[in-house]
Order: structure tokens, then C-alpha cells, then sequence
């Protein structure tokens, strides 16, 4: 059992605790800004659908209004590293979509801290790295 930092939790149960508490975190972060809508699988890197509180335009318009796709991670510290498909950050031509977002929590306690991530950001700031399947 493999276990870190002289923690003697296994670590898949810390993966599984953090990433609990990050999601729970940002619901509570976006419900009070966004309206939050359910969808029964996570593909394309969707932890959470949201959609600004517009009440004058519905889904029927024949411009209904954007969603947008926030996928959540939680970083132990400055050192975690976390992986998201290109293809979630980007179209096929290399442009950022303007509807993804990352939100990182970091900390515990009062020292909670969240970074709320545009794909822009994304795609001006990190590295691109080819998978090897290794």
C-alpha cells in the first residue's frame, strides 16, 4: 500500500478525499455566482455545466445562451501536477475556447485558496506536453 508525505492514509484514498472536497468547494463557489446544471456523465472534461443567470433568453432561442464547462481539480501544493487534454482547452484550429475553465483548489482550513483558469490562460501560460502512454 502505497502511502506519502508520512501520511498513513493509502494514496488513492487521498486522491479520492481531495477530489471530493475540490468538488465540493467549487459548487459552493459557483452556485453563488453561476447557475448550475446537472448532467449524468463527466465527458469532455464537464465536471460542472454552468450558465450565467439570464433570465430574458432560453434554450429554445434561436441564440440560446452559452454554457460553460468548469473542470475541477485539486492541487496538494505548488508542486502537483495535473494533465487536461488539449483537445478540452482548444479547438482543432488552436483557438481557445471561450467557454472552458479550470478551477484549482489548493489548501485546508483558512488557508483555502481557488484559481478559476480560462482556457486562454490555459493555452498562453502552460506547457503542452505529447502523450506517450506511458
Amino acid at each position: 500500500m502505497m502511502t506519502s508525505g508520512g501520511n498513513d492514509r493509502p494514496t488513492w484514498l487521498r486522491i479520492m478525499e481531495n477530489s471530493a472536497i475540490a468538488e465540493a468547494r467549487a459548487r459552493a463557489f459557483l452556485i453563488d455566482r453561476f447557475w448550475i446544471l446537472e448532467r449524468s456523465v463527466d465527458v469532455d472534461g464537464a465536471d460542472y455545466l454552468i450558465q450565467r443567470r439570464l433570465t430574458d433568453r432560453n434554450f429554445l432561442d434561436p441564440e440560446p445562451p452559452r454554457l460553460g464547462v468548469v473542470q475541477v481539480k485539486y492541487a496538494q501544493d505548488g508542486n502537483t501536477t495535473h494533465y487536461i487534454p488539449k483537445s478540452y482547452v482548444c479547438a482543432a484550429s488552436g483557438i481557445p475556447f471561450g467557454e472552458f475553465f479550470v478551477l484549482v483548489c489548493m489548501g485546508r482550513g483558512d488557508g483555502e485558496v481557488m484559481h478559476f483558469v480560462t482556457a486562454r490562460d490555459i493555452a498562453a501560460h502552460f506547457t503542452t506536453v505529447i502523450d506517450t502512454g506511458t
